[in-house]
């Protein structure tokens, strides 16, 4: 499991899996979009082509079932893009909604495939 920035457990971080199924454990920064965490300091391949704007669906992640309550709902805007994109499961989120704290520690993901 690649580790950004030192040595970083899934249980202090966020634990990424990327679209070719390699695990990623990435430091949290706390307020910080967990799109900008994954893509810049976990090196993830995420485009985020409207620097996190909620627009463009490029950070689209399927959050661990066990975890996806636990995050506060989808607003309006993300819950619209997220019905158009077309790989989007009951777990979907953009990752530029979701904000890093304590509260999101061990949180487990997976990159959706590109669209």
């Amino acid at each position: 499991m690649a580790a950004a920035r030192g040595a970083v457990t899934a249980n202090q971080g966020v634990l990424a899996t990327d679209r070719e199924g390699k695990q990623h454990a990435v430091a949290l920064r706390s307020g910080q979009s967990l799109m900008r965490t994954l893509k810049y300091d976990g090196g993830l391949d995420i485009d985020a082509i409207c620097g996190g704007n909620a627009i463009c669906g490029t950070c689209h992640i399927y959050v661990d079932a066990d975890w996806y309550d636990r995050l506060p709902e989808p607003e309006d805007l993300e819950a619209e893009l997220l019905d158009q994109l077309v790989f989007t499961t009951a777990t979907s989120r953009l990752a530029c909604q979701v904000r890093g704290g304590p509260d999101i520690a061990g949180l487990r993901v997976t990159l959706a495939p590109q669209e």
